[in-house]
């Protein structure tokens, strides 16, 4: 549900981040994710810049927090800064710490940065991505693709389409 009123009223009883293992995002990122669905280009600009700002400042004061990468990824994505947008997803990937054995982590990671690639519009390289994710087992599937707007840029194209009518679920 693509709800920007309901999405703001959750929102408002939201902590200021959410602070997990894998991920830290601040509250400022889901603002933009909501000025966003509403149409507003120029508050959800200001929440990245915010988002931005925000992670810098926790990546200068805790260089060790590989967490950082993803929501940066994010933020460059959302204000139209691509490369820096994969660089950052990247690096997310390379610093998190994954024994190799543990390949439901490493796909979990690996997700996250098909994320912000398709966030940042880099259509190719989000394209072969997903087109692994989709081909073992990973927290990437494709009714979880059709229902995040992440992907909206993409559902005219015919690469993404094959993809998810190749990787449906049978029913």
């Amino acid at each position: 549900d693509r709800d920007a009123d309901r999405y703001f009223q959750i929102l408002e009883r939201a902590p200021d981040s959410l602070d997990s293992q894998t991920l830290f995002l601040p509250k400022a990122f889901y603002v933009a994710l909501g000025q966003e669905l509403q149409g507003d280009t120029a508050a959800a600009r200001r929440a990245h810049e915010t988002t931005l700002a925000i992670m810098q400042r926790r990546r200068n004061e805790n260089p060790e927090d590989f967490r950082v990468w993803a929501t940066l990824g994010f933020a460059y994505a959302g204000l139209g800064r691509p490369e820096e947008a994969a660089e950052a997803a990247h690096r997310y990937v390379a610093e998190a710490p994954i024994p190799d054995e543990d390949v439901y982590f490493r796909r979990f990671y690996e997700g996250t940065e098909l994320a912000i690639l398709a966030s940042a519009g880099l259509v190719d390289e989000a394209l072969d991505r997903l087109e692994f994710l989709l081909s073992v087992p990973s927290t990437v599937s494709v009714p979880r693709i059709r229902l995040n707007p992440n992907w909206d840029a993409f559902r005219d194209n015919p690469r993404f389409r094959m993809l998810l009518e190749e990787h449906k679920p049978s029913s």
